[in-house]
């Protein structure tokens, strides 16, 4: 959290993050940390660094302009399309730079973290206040990963904190970081949900459901070495739903990013056409409606999980990176009940076997339902 003894008159502070790329657990995290900040400093004006900034301000209601580019074409559209004055003109002016939510800092996408930590070195070279907020980390990888971690930290940041105790252990003992980091759970999980939103009637034709939250994960051109297992993690999404059907559950299908889970999507609205709902959010709003009003949740994705909490709906997590375990374990929930499939880097057999699968749905209902 920000500390107003030492930081001052705040009037301006920009939000730099995975924003406007349709991924509605990203966008929650906007939506999250703009609730934070107006709560603690009414006077501020919130402005996100987004992809789509005319996304972001209807999605998740706070003024934006557009992200600092990453790729060599991206800054050529962003300076002949004169989208470089706002952006640069709303960082000089800010107060406070928030490098804010999500797992980007991070080496297991080569080129993600060097700009990433750029956006850091910028903001402090133009004399700003500089914080990573709820952020998460790791892996990291590679000796050239720490190196680069911690002269951008020590150097260019002045408040640190991370969404759990993995990404603190990463950073004091891995990375070897001099200053101080706080240890705060996710803003999601803490969010006023309600005070944000409002919800509609809609019920997807049903009284009581259970939302299933997946992704289409190894097609992902980071896990090309991974491929073999896509197959066998929709055999599982398959193996749960079918044993839900036959416990007879109602289910809907949400999906979250529904761009890059378009494949999924297909194949399951064809598999069970008629037998259950698929429901694909435009925005946090619609997903938040759709978990209040579940039975409970099952979700591959950590924002379906965490908003699930933040919600008081019944969970069960399907864990495929640690940030997943990292969340739990900050709100204590048992790891041993959620179903465990790979931690980033290592995918584990038996967290790809229908059996498995079924066996934790079933222990779900009986210990949640």
């Amino acid at each position: 959290m920000l500390k107003p003894d030492k930081l001052g008159d705040i009037q301006s502070i920009v939000i730099s993050g995975w924003y406007g790329a349709g991924n509605v657990g990203d966008e929650a995290i906007l939506v999250a940390l703009a609730q934070r900040y107006r709560d603690c400093y009414p006077k501020a004006k919130i402005i996100a660094l987004s992809l789509n900034p005319e996304l972001s301000r209807k999605v998740c209601r706070v003024e934006a302009v557009h992200q600092l580019p990453f790729g060599i074409r991206s800054w050529i559209n962003f300076f002949l399309k004169f989208y470089f004055i706002k952006t640069l003109w709303v960082i000089f002016r800010c107060d406070v730079f928030v490098m804010g939510g999500g797992g980007f800092l991070s080496d297991w996408q080569a080129n993600t973290l060097p700009r990433w930590l750029r956006q850091l070195k910028f903001a402090k070279w133009l004399g700003k206040k500089v914080l990573l907020d709820g952020v998460g980390v790791g892996p990291i990888n590679t000796k050239k990963g720490e190196k680069l971690l911690k002269k951008y930290l020590d150097r260019y940041v002045d408040f640190i904190s991370v969404r759990d105790n993995i990404s603190y252990r990463v950073l004091k003992n891995q990375v070897q970081i001099e200053g101080n980091v706080s240890v705060v759970v996710d803003p999601v999980a803490t969010m006023d949900v309600d005070s944000i939103f409002s919800y509609s009637t809609k019920s997807f034709g049903y009284e009581q459901y259970i939302l299933l939250v997946y992704c289409e994960f190894f097609s992902h051109k980071a896990f090309c070495s991974y491929v073999r297992f896509s197959d066998k993690l929709l055999s599982c999404y398959c193996a749960q739903i079918d044993f839900l059907l036959e416990q007879g559950k109602a289910l809907v299908i949400g999906f979250m990013h529904s761009q890059h889970d378009l494949p999924l999507i297909e194949f399951l609205s064809h598999k069970y056409k008629n037998q259950l709902e698929i429901e694909i959010y435009s925005d946090i709003e619609q997903c938040t409606q759709s978990i209040k009003k579940a039975q409970a949740v099952i979700s591959f994705r950590l924002h379906g999980n965490i908003l699930a909490y933040a919600l008081n709906r019944p969970f069960l997590p399907i864990c495929y990176h640690n940030k997943c375990v990292g969340f739990l374990e900050m709100v204590k929930f048992p790891t041993d009940e959620a179903i465990l499939i790979g931690d980033g880097t290592r995918w584990y057999e038996h967290g790809l076997q229908e059996k498995y699968w079924i066996q934790k749905t079933n222990e779900f209902l009986k210990r949640r339902l």
